[in-house]
């Protein structure tokens, strides 16, 4: 079992209006793409401008 403490992005809704702007994009493909360079490893060009929430697994 995987017990690594992960940190949630904090990405807003205003940064994903500032996601949709920049790709051309609705919400749901740009939260898709973004979520997709988040899994590669890779980061949105946007950062998030949230508060980050800590995420433990048990």
């Amino acid at each position: 079992m995987d017990t690594t403490t992960t940190r949630a992005a904090a990405h807003t809704p205003d940064d994903l209006q500032e996601l949709t702007t920049l790709w051309d994009s609705d919400a749901t493909e740009t939260k898709a793409r973004a979520g997709q360079l988040i899994l590669d490893g890779q980061t949105p060009p946007v950062a998030p401008t949230g508060t980050p929430v800590a995420d433990s697994a048990s």
